[in-house]
């Protein structure tokens, strides 16, 4: 018979002893039969408890979990119709709750992109066509600024002309006055020798008086000595000879005083007529000499004038370049403006073509402005702070 046997060395004063034990096996393994018994039991009942309550469990965990990722499923296909249906308050209804805000925030977010696309296609039509508008009115602009400024060059030209012409009549107006002093001054001689020849011709004359005075005392004188050779007879008919000589020359010369003092008289009437109308031509002179040197004044004010007004054009010439330049480039600019308007309004389209891919709650029925609610950030239920979703709301 199988025995159970233990051996152990023992040294008793010196001597070697050994002690033996030994015990029937069926004897010694007969109380652990039973408790390997009521072990195997209790084992059974323990694993069925605990795969009933692992169902149980994993039934109340996984079937949120099974619910949460079907929805999820439907979130990353694009629909955002459904909500977690999860009345729970442990961490897996709070993670339903938090997935539910994200899916509110997401469809707010998408709706609210919807909206604006709109919004920015609608505005991008109409600066589109703001922009052609403008563009058309800018090129009519620099159309209308280029015939301003070729009309501003003949305007140049034609001044200049002017300008040029002016300062030749300038130039005549100074000749002429020039030559206006110089008559003038030969007037004023003329006027000067006349009144000579006048006061010559009065001397003249007073001799000439002086030479009938003469006559008329040698008629006297010879008509004395007339009577005086009758008186004396036969001896004085030779000196009543001489003396009707003398009287008749006296006569003569009397006549021929009187002839040259009419003479003298109507040639100063006509050198005092004379001298009267170069003093008038002297005067008229003198006013034309003003008024050539009036003349001369004021084209020279027209000559200065017109070259201010040639650099003035000039200068307004240059400004309407620089403005027919800034022009064209402000419609080059309108131009790109129109055509970023175009494009911007085709990404809006397409952003909101892409926003209809997803199917939201509101799809059936237009959202009401005051409806519309600004992306909210996550508020986690429970108090949980620093949410990994948060970052991106």
């Amino acid at each position: 018979m199988p025995v159970w046997s233990a051996y152990a060395p023992l040294d008793v004063h010196g001597l070697s002893w050994a002690i033996l034990a030994e015990i029937d096996q069926e004897e010694a393994e007969g109380p652990l039969v039973g408790i390997k018994q009521r072990m195997a039991i209790a084992l059974v009942i323990i694993a069925f408890l605990v795969a009933a309550v692992g169902y149980v469990f994993s039934r109340t965990i996984t079937r949120p979990v099974e619910k949460l990722r079907a929805l999820l499923d439907k979130v990353a296909r694009g629909d955002l119709s459904e909500r977690p249906d999860i009345d729970s308050k442990d961490e897996v209804g709070q993670m339903a709750v938090s997935i539910s805000q994200m899916v509110d925030n997401v469809a707010e977010m998408l709706e609210s992109i919807q909206a604006s696309s709109r919004t920015l296609a609608t505005s991008s039509q109409e600066i589109a066509a703001n922009s052609q508008d403008l563009s058309n009115r800018t090129q009519e602009q620099a159309a209308a600024l280029e015939e301003t400024s070729s009309t501003i060059e003949e305007l140049s030209a034609t001044i200049k002309g002017n300008a040029d012409r002016a300062e030749r009549a300038n130039a005549m107006a100074t000749k002429t006055a020039g030559l206006a002093q110089g008559g003038g001054s030969v007037v004023r001689n003329a006027a000067r020798a006349m009144e000579e020849v006048t006061t010559t011709s009065k001397q003249v004359a007073e001799i000439v008086g002086m030479v009938d005075e003469i006559a008329f005392q040698t008629n006297l004188l010879a008509l004395n000595a007339a009577v005086e050779a009758a008186r004396a007879g036969e001896q004085g008919k030779g000196f009543a000879v001489v003396a009707q000589e003398v009287r008749t020359l006296a006569g003569r010369s009397a006549d021929a005083a009187k002839e040259i003092n009419a003479l003298i008289k109507n040639s100063i009437a006509k050198i005092d007529d004379t001298s009267r109308f170069v003093s008038d031509s002297g005067r008229t002179l003198e006013g034309i000499i003003e008024a050539v040197r009036a003349v001369e004044s004021v084209v020279s004010e027209i000559s200065l004038a017109s070259r201010e007004q040639a650099d003035a054009i000039q200068q307004v010439n240059v400004a309407v370049t620089q403005m027919d330049q800034v022009v064209q480039q402000n419609a080059a600019l309108v131009e790109e403006s129109s055509a970023s308007a175009e494009n911007l309004a085709r990404e809006a389209g397409d952003l909101r073509q892409l926003t209809t891919a997803f199917k939201l709650r509101t799809d059936a029925v237009d959202l009401a402005p005051e409806r519309r609610r600004p992306v909210r950030s996550l508020a986690p239920a429970g108090g949980l702070a620093g949410h990994p979703m948060d970052e991106f709301f």
